[in-house]
């Protein structure tokens, strides 16, 4: 079936790009660990077939978030009831093995990769994840509710990591690009406070580029007036 798979993906590319991407997959070449989830957003966009070619910044994640949105106006409560259900079904959103999800769900889930040092990231593995959204694209899903169980599905996974390395903390915090997406804020913020956690995110600035623009600005003011002797960012510290 994973192999089914990789050739529908592989056949909605074209053939240089298909044959250099399952090349990489088989080989493990040039594949990356990121903690950029951006690059998600686009290749969902693609695997809908929303979008697959950009002419602007953000552009396949801003088509993503408004197919998704299209699509739950009139998918009903009762759809959206059940999608939401799953979300909140403890326990878990994730597993440390690989594809032992129950057979009846409907959301992506992610393969934890849990740490072995308290200063080491816990690592959202894919595998599991990208193989259920290949599924449903299989399968014909709309191209809409397929950007919504991917939406629900990342926060699901953000708000389960959240909790498996909270030490008592009550403060979500999140940063970074994709918060400038509504479905994806409000959908993480809602679950957090069902577990009593509360997001905190950026609201006079940016929370991506623009906001590190600002801290490096702020940065080198402080340099020049002497309150920094040495910058954050050297590669010295």
């Amino acid at each position: 079936e994973d192999e089914k798979l990789r050739g529908w993906v592989a056949a909605r590319l074209p053939a240089a790009e298909a044959e250099a991407l399952v090349a990489q997959l088989a080989g493990d070449f040039g594949l990356y660990l990121t903690s950029s989830c951006g690059r998600l957003f686009d290749a969902v966009s693609g695997l809908a077939g929303i979008c697959s070619r950009v002419t602007y910044e953000g552009q396949a994640a801003v088509e993503l978030e408004s197919a998704a949105w299209r699509w739950a106006e009139r998918a009903g409560e009762r759809r959206l009831g059940r999608l939401w259900a799953e979300a909140r079904n403890f326990p878990r959103w994730g597993t440390e093995q690989p594809g032992a999800f129950p057979p009846e769900r409907e959301l992506a889930y992610f393969d934890y990769q849990a740490p072995s040092h308290p200063d080491e990231p816990l690592v959202f593995g894919l595998r599991s994840f990208w193989r259920r959204l290949c599924v449903l694209a299989a399968e014909g899903r709309d191209a809409g509710e397929i950007a919504y169980i991917f939406h629900l599905s990342l926060a699901a996974g953000m708000c389960e990591a959240a909790l498996r390395l909270n030490e008592g903390e009550k403060d979500l915090l999140a940063g970074g690009g994709v918060f400038q997406n509504k479905l994806l804020t409000e959908a993480l913020g809602r679950l957090a406070a069902e577990n009593g956690l509360t997001l905190r995110y950026p609201r006079r600035l940016p929370p991506g580029d623009g906001g590190i623009a600002f801290g490096q600005i702020v940065t080198y003011c402080a340099e020049q007036a002497g309150g920094i002797r040495e910058a954050p960012c050297s590669t010295s510290r």
